[in-house]
């Protein structure tokens, strides 16, 4: 028998095996703004998008087969560190349980078969199903209208086929009978070989935002293409010629939708690319700059630093996949 002050190496039910019960209803989301009041101020798609990544993390670590317990070391590079913890856990579903309390966002996880593997709360509603259990399995044609199946399977694939991800795009929502519009971001999963074995996603519906599906479209179209083809010089006047809209139309428009300018928005696509590429390659950010469609390294570093509070240097630091990065 071990000492009485030296806690025991193994628990016959450990705290992870233990049933999770749903926490997505309202009362307490309301529980916790009462507890939170800053909640509602906190830009949640953004926040939502940290904790997409956090998710998949932590799916990820869930597989692992964990022969030791790492030791940590304060000299870790921040990216090391962070993996040699998440390869403890072996439980993703808190983090799932976090989602499942902001009812306006919904988190999914497809296989490359379009099969929902996972679906929050709020994915589960747009269902019209009562249970995550009856999602699972399924596909979009399952629970919506064809023409919103044929849109969001064209996307999927766009995703599992580039392996690149789709950033704060708009489209009609997914219920049926509803002109609303989602903002949606979908990122694509790949397995220990590098091969994409399906999509992770969140939306959230633009609240007082009604137009029509012409216009989505035409939008929609215009930001494809700064997604597509951030790498090149792109005119807002050749954005707007895309969307069939006069200049002052589609900055109008696109501000309503976005709450910000195209500019402004090409802008960030650019800094999201070279996020990509200083966390994932050892190119120069002289080259990552050219590579991501700014002028030259100071105009990416301004941009750089403007938007993400920090230098490309700085952020390769923080942030490389093999904490070997170099300028």
């Amino acid at each position: 028998m071990a000492p009485h002050n030296v806690p025991s190496a193994r628990r016959t039910t450990p705290d992870r095996h233990r049933p999770v019960s749903s926490c997505g209803n309202g009362a307490a989301h309301r529980k916790v703004e009462a507890e939170c009041p800053g909640l509602e101020g906190i830009g949640r798609h953004a926040w939502t998008q940290h904790a997409l990544s956090v998710i998949l993390a932590l799916m990820d670590a869930a597989c692992l087969h964990r022969r030791a317990v790492p030791v940590y070391n304060w000299r870790m590079q921040p990216a090391a560190f962070q993996r040699n913890f998440l390869r403890q856990l072996g439980d993703y579903r808190p983090l799932q349980q976090l989602l499942d309390l902001l009812p306006d966002v919904a988190f999914f996880v497809k296989d490359r078969r379009g099969r929902f593997v996972l679906s929050s709360r709020r994915a589960t509603d747009c269902c019209r199903v009562d249970s995550e259990g009856e999602v699972i399995g399924k596909c979009d044609r399952d629970f919506f209208p064809d023409d919103r199946c044929a849109l969001y399977r064209q996307q999927d694939q766009q995703v599992m086929r580039s392996g690149k991800p789709i950033i704060n795009a708009v489209c009609p929502t997914p219920e049926e009978g509803s002109d609303a519009l989602i903002i949606y971001s979908k990122v694509p999963l790949r397995d220990r070989r590098g091969r994409v074995i399906g999509i992770a996603g969140i939306h959230r519906e633009l609240r007082g935002q009604r137009t029509s599906p012409p216009l989505v479209g035409r939008i929609a179209r215009a930001v494809a293409i700064m997604q597509e083809r951030y790498a090149v010089r792109l005119r807002i006047t050749e954005l707007a010629a895309a969307a069939r809209l006069s200049r002052s139309q589609f900055d109008r428009q696109f501000r309503k939708l976005f709450g910000t300018t195209p500019r402004e928005y090409l802008q960030r696509v650019r800094v999201s690319a070279a996020c990509r590429l200083l966390e994932n390659s050892t190119q120069k950010t002289t080259q990552i700059a050219l590579a991501t469609g700014f002028y030259d390294h100071s105009h990416f570093s301004r941009t750089f630093r403007r938007i993400m509070g920090t230098t490309p240097i700085v952020f390769r630091r923080r942030h490389s996949a093999e904490g070997r990065a170099r300028p």
